[in-house]
């Protein structure tokens, strides 16, 4: 059923930072209740990534941080699993909201009453939606034919946050990828169209350089092709079966 509490606003920042008081002062003119996650930079890696396949299928291992940025998210979802009862949003701190964002989120979250889907409100592309529903006079819902990238905003509930948190415990790839897997955690992606918000970086990540795929030996190489493969098959499947159920 919708939640009948005020819509909370988990932001992952460093406290202190210029994007910190930016974020918190986006949040609090869309109206909002923010709740901080604190930003994670790491200087080692640590058990977290034992048995990575990161490495073994793309040809180049997790960087730092990726991993710092996908334990932020993790905490984010355990905490909105143990404290909320309905939809929150969750945000990193450049993201910019865009004219009509408040009503895009207030109107997702009044029609929330899924166990199993979390909604996108930005990716760098615009992907084609099935079984679309409209959330407000601009604004639609829908199945993407394929996931999306990116985890500037999304809305999650709590059982979803249980199954993401669950299905993350050794991290194999960075938080947007993990996201859109969802035949590992079995939740479902929706895409808002037009998305609400933008990516507001600066052209700046603080998740820092990803180095390109290094070529593999042949073998290795035959092994990360078939991955792919296999990846696509089980997005096209995902497809399929998100496609059962009405938005």
């Amino acid at each position: 059923m919708p939640s009948t509490t005020p819509l909370r606003v988990y932001f992952i920042s460093e406290p202190g930072s210029a994007r910190y008081s930016r974020c918190l002062q986006r949040i609090a003119e869309l109206g909002f209740e923010p709740v901080h996650v604190h930003g994670v930079r790491l200087k080692t890696f640590g058990d977290e990534c034992k048995g990575s396949l990161r490495s073994r299928h793309w040809g180049s291992p997790l960087t730092l941080g990726e991993v710092g940025c996908f334990l932020a998210h993790r905490s984010a979802w355990k905490r909105i699993a143990e404290v909320e009862q309905g939809p929150a949003l969750v945000v990193e701190d450049d993201v910019g909201f865009l004219p009509g964002a408040r009503e895009v989120f207030l109107a997702a979250a009044a029609r929330y009453d899924s166990r199993r889907d979390w909604i996108r409100f930005y990716s760098d592309w615009v992907r084609r939606r099935f079984r679309e529903v409209r959330l407000t006079e601009g604004a639609t819902l829908g199945v993407p034919v394929s996931p999306g990238n990116c985890c500037v905003a999304y809305m999650i509930g709590p059982e979803v946050a249980r199954r993401l948190l669950d299905g993350s415990e050794v991290l194999h790839c960075p938080s947007d990828d993990y996201m859109g897997q969802s035949w590992s955690h079995g939740t479902r992606e929706l895409h808002c169209h037009p998305f609400p918000c933008a990516h507001d970086d600066g052209k700046v990540s603080i998740i820092g350089h990803r180095p390109k795929h290094r070529r593999l030996p042949f073998w290795p190489e035959c092994q990360r092709n078939f991955h792919k493969l296999k990846t696509s098959a089980r997005k096209r499947w995902a497809f399929l079966i998100a496609l059962t159920r009405p938005v």
